[in-house]
């Protein structure tokens, strides 16, 4: 109900095991909804590290301006963008079919796409107007908790053409396949066997970015590394740089850049940052982000 009728984003505080998560889905898709996790009161560093968070974050929720966009009922659906794109008509059968083609086979592209704040419902936008026959792969890195990916990723595997999965250790990026990272690890690309042909995606504990996991700049890094030109970024809302790192390195791979423009973002800070790198391509509304996205895929 507090999502519904607030304009301005909200903060969520609470123990892991306390907030639920299809409660705090649904918010996250409502409005700027930003998660605190509560450590233990015995663990008096970490009680200060907060506070000093919370504030931080409050602040910020108090500044947020909701763009006036409900994105569900918004054309274009993804059986029009399918025509127009030249890819075929996205209906179950269809999806297990292509599933089924694709099993194996290497991606055309890898899609990355990078969001905090904000992001959780224009990720849904994007990925609901991808085609089952799509022919890149999608990798996404979205700031949240751990614990909470699982639900998010459940929720766009309901709703999407495309399969949707929870990133596991060593699982293959396939063409068709959309994975998402979770909130306990960074998640890097690797090679399978030395081939780039042959490619995973693997956890990463390392402390390389502390505040914001599952790290954008990793992620993309190690797409453009492997994937060079094939390699697609994409920055959406979220507060912060997270992510203007990454996209440099797909841009100077000669890869595809796109940025979210500030006018459909909750929060413009990622994609600002990344913008004012000069290393985006095209800097869009969320609503023209599949469209340009679907014709690059067929084009290059």
């Amino acid at each position: 109900r507090m999502a519904e009728q607030s304009a301005a984003g909200l903060v969520l505080l609470g123990k892991e095991d306390k907030i639920n998560a299809a409660l705090l889905l649904e918010s996250i898709q409502k409005t700027a909804c930003q998660i605190l996790v509560k450590p233990d009161a015995s663990l008096v560093p970490q009680m200060r590290t907060i506070a000093d968070e919370l504030v931080q974050k409050v602040r910020l929720a108090a500044s947020v301006q909701i763009p006036v966009l409900q994105l569900h009922d918004i054309a274009p659906t993804a059986e029009i963008l399918a025509e127009e794109s030249g890819f075929s008509s996205t209906i179950e059968t269809i999806r297990q079919r292509h599933k089924a083609q694709n099993a194996g086979k290497a991606p055309s592209h890898i899609i990355v796409i990078g969001a905090s704040t904000g992001g959780a419902p224009a990720i849904e936008y994007i990925l609901r107007r991808l085609p089952a026959d799509f022919s890149g792969a999608v990798l996404i890195a979205q700031h949240m908790p751990p614990g909470f990916s699982t639900t998010f990723t459940r929720r766009l595997n309901s709703i999407c053409d495309l399969p949707v999965e929870e990133a596991t250790s060593g699982a293959k990026i396939e063409a068709g396949k959309v994975i998402v990272a979770t909130g306990e690890a960074n998640l890097q690309v690797k090679t399978l066997m030395g081939s780039k042909t042959n490619l995973c995606v693997e956890f990463s504990y390392e402390d390389y970015s502390i505040y914001d996991r599952p790290s954008v700049d990793l992620l993309m890094q190690s797409t453009a590394q492997l994937y060079d030109a094939k390699a697609v970024g994409i920055i959406l809302s979220g507060m912060g740089r997270d992510g203007s790192i990454g996209m440099r390195a797909i841009h100077e791979k000669g890869g595809y850049t796109l940025a979210q423009n500030q006018d459909s973002s909750a929060i413009f800070g990622m994609a600002k940052s990344a913008i004012e790198e000069g290393v985006i391509n095209k800097v869009l509304p969320l609503t023209e982000i599949p469209r340009y996205l679907l014709h690059h895929i067929r084009q290059v």
